[in-house]
């Protein structure tokens, strides 16, 4: 487990060391693009989920992930409270990888 204080610093500096290669999402309710299509067109053994605080990404958040290969993916219009977002996202992932 790793806590990273600074968002920018761990996006531009540290995102590489800690994961290399794999398949980058970032949670938005705006996106087009469900998180399940993602998942079954991605080779990538490795998933990383983005997920945001309550009151979602803002611009910058959104522009900088997308700038470090995070592809959008969403579950409908309504933002989620973070808690029922990561079970929500990782149950789909999970079902979408594994069957």
């Amino acid at each position: 487990m790793s806590i990273h204080r600074q968002f920018k610093v761990l996006i531009e500096d540290q995102l590489h060391a800690l994961f290399g290669s794999g398949l980058r999402v970032v949670a938005d309710p705006s996106a087009t693009t469900p998180l399940a299509g993602l998942a079954r067109s991605s080779t990538a053994e490795r998933m990383l989920l983005a997920i945001g605080p309550e009151g979602g990404w803002n611009a910058f958040e959104l522009g900088l992930l997308q700038a470090h290969g995070f592809q959008p993916a969403g579950m409908g219009p309504r933002t989620l409270r973070t808690d029922t977002a990561c079970v929500a996202l990782l149950s789909i992932a999970h079902a979408t990888r594994s069957g």
